[in-house]
């Protein structure tokens, strides 16, 4: 059983920087794009604060990113994760929070988009 303790909100989608390297998080917003790349999946997580960019990679847990894989635009999550550095070739200067990235651990759909 899980607790509602451990899926209170640890940060804001805004919030993550380099420095947040290696933290567990817990963060929560609606889905504001999704990429599958050869079966990795890639989500973009908004709230009202910014966008952290989350990945599901199928060879960490094939289940959670099938789940990933069928969820809608503006669908409302919950992730557990933890913060990691994008590539620097993958790095995006546009974003606030765009040195970095969440590998996704678990996922709870709070509210699914029709």
């Amino acid at each position: 059983m899980r607790s509602e303790k451990r899926w209170k909100r640890t940060h804001h989608c805004g919030q993550l920087r380099s420095e947040d390297e290696d933290q567990d998080v817990v963060l929560m917003g609606w889905v504001a794009d999704h990429r599958d790349l050869g079966g990795v999946i890639f989500i973009a997580l908004r709230d009202r604060w910014g966008i952290t960019q989350l990945v599901f990679d199928p060879q960490a847990d094939k289940v959670l990113s099938e789940a990933a894989g069928k969820l809608k635009m503006e669908s409302v999550v919950a992730v557990r994760g933890r913060v990691i550095l994008r590539p620097k070739d993958m790095v995006n200067p546009q974003m606030s929070t765009g040195e970095v990235e969440v590998t996704v651990g678990e996922l709870r759909v709070l509210n699914e988009s029709k």
